[in-house]
């Protein structure tokens, strides 16, 4: 699934009163689509012939909304 052109536009619903949409990651990623990130990432790291190497901006705003919601980086996440 390809992320939304306009992360802003987005409306989540949850039929539980316990979880938490979005856990609070959508103003910074609307923030971090809205400045370009991905893309300047993209323009400016090369990972030359390394597997994985595509989408690298995409990636990293993965990475970093997951740093955001708390996650804890192990060894098999970032190579």
């Amino acid at each position: 699934m390809l992320p939304p052109e306009r992360p802003d536009r987005i409306h989540v619903a949850f039929d539980d009163h316990r979880l938490v949409a979005n856990a609070g990651l959508l103003l910074p990623v609307t923030l971090a689509h809205h400045l370009g990130l991905g893309e300047l990432v993209d323009r400016h790291v090369d990972l030359g012939d390394a597997p994985g190497r595509a989408n690298a901006g995409d990636k990293i705003l993965t990475l970093v909304a997951s740093a955001l919601a708390g996650c804890h980086f192990s060894g098999s996440l970032v190579r």
